[in-house]
């Protein structure tokens, strides 16, 4: 589990971050992190079909220079396990379980296209883990 509130740093470029593996269940996630441990986490959500090699390397290190950042790959999509959920109700639950399960209380939500569909109901699912 990890402890956000251990303030480490992590890989400093999104290219040289490496894939991480987190289990959910019988899920096994893929994500990669980077930036500054500590305070709020911002976590990425891409569209539809996007592998953790789809977010721009260019935006995702200019976040983290300030920002821990964790971008995640969807169950059933790149290399995380299961098949791919057809709704953003089980892409959003997927997501609050992952996020649960490495141990954040509060997050920030970024998505982008079909990503900012999951933030959305994430936010209003859980909208303690929605900061501001």
């Amino acid at each position: 589990m990890i402890n956000a509130s251990k303030a480490t740093t992590s890989a400093q470029r999104y290219s040289d971050a490496p894939n991480r593996f987190i289990t959910v269940g019988k899920i096994r996630f893929a994500y990669r992190e980077l930036g500054p441990r500590g305070g709020v986490p911002l976590v990425l959500l891409n569209h539809w079909g996007a592998v953790l090699d789809n977010f721009d390397p260019r935006i995702v290190d200019a976040l983290a220079a300030a920002h821990h950042v964790i971008a995640v790959d969807y169950r059933g999509i790149g290399l995380s396990s299961g098949s791919a959920p057809v709704t953003i109700d089980e892409m959003a639950r997927d997501a609050m379980d992952m996020i649960g399960k490495l141990g954040f209380g509060t997050v920030d939500l970024m998505g982008f296209s079909l990503g900012g569909f999951v933030a959305q109901d994430i936010a209003l699912k859980a909208p303690v883990w929605y900061a501001s």
